[in-house]
């Protein structure tokens, strides 16, 4: 569900009321490290054509395994660089398992719930370069609920989140000089986390500014 391939970009457009409205994010697929295969997020404030020329707010180490991708490290970044948070994450929690069904709940990281929504057609997957039908998954943590769309062969294609931040996908495409710039500005852990650090991403607003900011 996650189609993750080296050197591959997915830029996503959206708004969320922490970055005062329109905004651009762009994920970023490094090459494997010790069978890690990590995920590095960028982002801009409004609409651009891809957000790797802006922030870059944190990375996911995610594993493929016969069922699914499973999250196993993480690390958020400040405005200025510095880590908000990293680690391990605990018990290697599924994020999603390769096949989804209607009503379908799996386990993923302790205290999150995940319930298949919806399969069929979902936001986002015109942009996909294969498109086809996916499914929405329904995370809830702490009382607050997170909608995810997946794509088979595509990846991610939808977040709805539960400040009010909607970012749906606009295009794929193949950046081959991003990974060497990416190792560069983040190290050995090079946004798509799991979804508790997803959740604490949006919900703090310290590390999207102060890239400028356009209040209406």
């Amino acid at each position: 569900m996650i189609a993750y391939q080296p050197s591959r970009g997915w830029t996503y457009h959206g708004s969320a009321p922490s970055l005062g409205g329109a905004a651009t994010i762009s994920v970023y697929a490094d090459p494997a490290q010790n069978g890690i295969e990590p995920l590095i997020g960028f982002a801009n404030t409004g609409t651009t054509t891809t957000a790797f020329s802006g922030l870059k707010i944190g990375g996911a180490g995610l594993e493929s395994t016969t069922n699914g991708y499973v999250a196993a490290d993480y690390v958020l970044l400040n405005y200025d660089g510095s880590v908000y948070a990293e680690g391990i994450v605990p018990g290697t929690p599924m994020l999603v398992p390769n096949t989804l069904t209607q009503g379908q709940s799996f386990s993923t990281y302790p205290g999150v719930s995940a319930v298949v929504q919806s399969v069929g057609t979902v936001p986002g997957e015109s942009a996909c370069p294969s498109p086809v039908n996916g499914a929405t998954v329904q995370y809830t943590y702490l009382g607050q609920s997170y909608s995810v769309s997946y794509v088979p062969g595509c990846g991610i294609t939808n977040y709805v989140g539960n400040h009010g931040e909607v970012f749906t996908l606009a295009s794929v495409g193949t950046y081959t000089s991003m990974g060497e710039q990416s190792r560069q500005r983040m190290g050995s852990l090079s946004l798509m986390d799991d979804l508790k650090s997803v959740a604490r991403l949006l919900i703090h607003p310290v590390k999207w500014t102060p890239f400028p900011v356009q209040v209406p």
